[in-house]
C-alpha cells in the first residue's frame, strides 16, 4: 500500500471511532491505532504490511456496521 493509502486508512479509522465509538472506547482505540501504525512504520517486509493494511481495513468496515 502506499504511504498516501496508509495515512488515509489511518484518517479513516480516527474518524470512524469519533463518529461510532463512546468516548471512553474512542480514547482507547485512538491510542491503540496510533500506537500500531508507529511500530509499523518502518516494516520494510511487502507481505507483513499487506496483512497489516488488511486486518486494519477489515477492522475499519466493522466498526463502520455496527
Amino acid at each position: 500500500m502506499a504511504p498516501n493509502k496508509g495515512l488515509n486508512l489511518y484518517r479513516s479509522i480516527l474518524h470512524a471511532h469519533s463518529k461510532y465509538l463512546p468516548t471512553e472506547m474512542r480514547q482507547l482505540g485512538d491510542a491503540y491505532v496510533k500506537s500500531e501504525f508507529r511500530l509499523h512504520k518502518s516494516v520494510m517486509k511487502a507481505e507483513q504490511l499487506q496483512n497489516f493494511w488488511e486486518e486494519w481495513e477489515k477492522y475499519l468496515g466493522h466498526i463502520e456496521e455496527t
